[in-house]
């Protein structure tokens, strides 16, 4: 068992809230902020599931949905890395990047617009991710992603590994990850020489550089991804700071050795075309 860290009463994790948003007004993208009362709604109903853990204890895979199944994600039309043909004409994709994020424009870090207004449930989205032999996963960032199948593409702004996790009641919606990716041409990669993870049933390593996508799938589908953003060491300490008190966890040497050994470890032995089952949960 992992231990979480965290022991917060609902009053501490309000007040917390509170200076988190307001310390992100200062370091987040230039954009207005909105929030739902569905948004609001699922962050009360995250601070009341973290408020009942047992310090030593994770939220289960309900709590999550639950939580998931009451935010009201919008649509986006800037992932044109992940975005299909059709999926554009459907107006965009729903995804989500909290936490520190890559501006284009300016290629400098900041904080994204969605973080303070989604900061209760980025905590319990953080103290749910694990995975055995990782004592605490290293992650600066997180992308919320549903009801879309990601196209074949690489994260070129992720540093070391990602983890993967998918949520819903689905049909298909297998991960397709290039292992031995050369990193040439995208659209000439074998499928036959992909691995099949299946991400519904446990959370799965990967590098996030080389190539992945989704396959096909029915019905209601969440994925959440886990990850750092390249150059995340050039981030403000004060930065670093609020993100860890909502849930992020800075890597250190240790976590990323820890969690490139899960990485070499998944895949060892899988050939091309295996199915991967990923790790077990701790």
């Amino acid at each position: 068992m992992v231990s979480s860290g965290y022991s917060q009463t609902p009053v501490s994790l309000g007040l917390q809230t509170c200076a988190f948003q307001a310390f992100v007004g200062l370091h987040r993208a230039p954009k207005r902020q909105k929030r739902s009362q569905h948004t609001l709604e699922a962050n009360l109903k995250a601070q009341n599931i973290l408020a009942n853990l047992h310090p030593a204890s994770r939220p289960t895979d309900d709590d999550v949905l639950q939580v998931l199944d009451m935010m009201d994600l919008e649509k986006t039309k800037r992932r044109k890395n992940v975005t299909r043909p059709e999926q554009v004409q459907a107006g965009g994709i729903i995804s989500v990047s909290l936490a520190l994020v890559r501006n284009k424009i300016t290629k400098g870090l900041q904080v994204s617009t969605k973080t303070a207004e989604m900061r209760d449930v980025c905590m319990l989205l953080g103290r749910w991710a694990c995975i055995d032999g990782v004592d605490a996963v290293p992650f600066t960032s997180m992308t919320l992603n549903k009801d879309y199948n990601a196209g074949r593409h690489r994260d070129e702004n992720n540093s070391g590994p990602s983890l993967v996790r998918g949520l819903g009641n689905f049909q298909g919606g297998d991960l397709l990850y290039w292992p031995n990716d050369p990193h040439g041409s995208i659209a000439s990669l074998k499928e036959s020489d992909a691995c099949v993870c299946d991400v519904r049933n446990c959370f799965v390593p990967i590098l996030g550089r080389c190539a992945h996508e989704v396959t096909p799938f029915t019905g209601t589908r969440y994925s959440i991804v886990f990850y750092c953003v390249e150059g995340w060491k050039g981030a403000e300490d004060s930065v670093r700071q609020i993100l860890e008190l909502s849930g992020f966890r800075w890597p250190t040497p240790y976590s990323n050795l820890q969690m490139q050994a899960r990485v070499d470890y998944a895949y060892a032995k899988g050939s091309a075309g295996s199915q991967i089952a990923g790790c077990t949960e701790a």
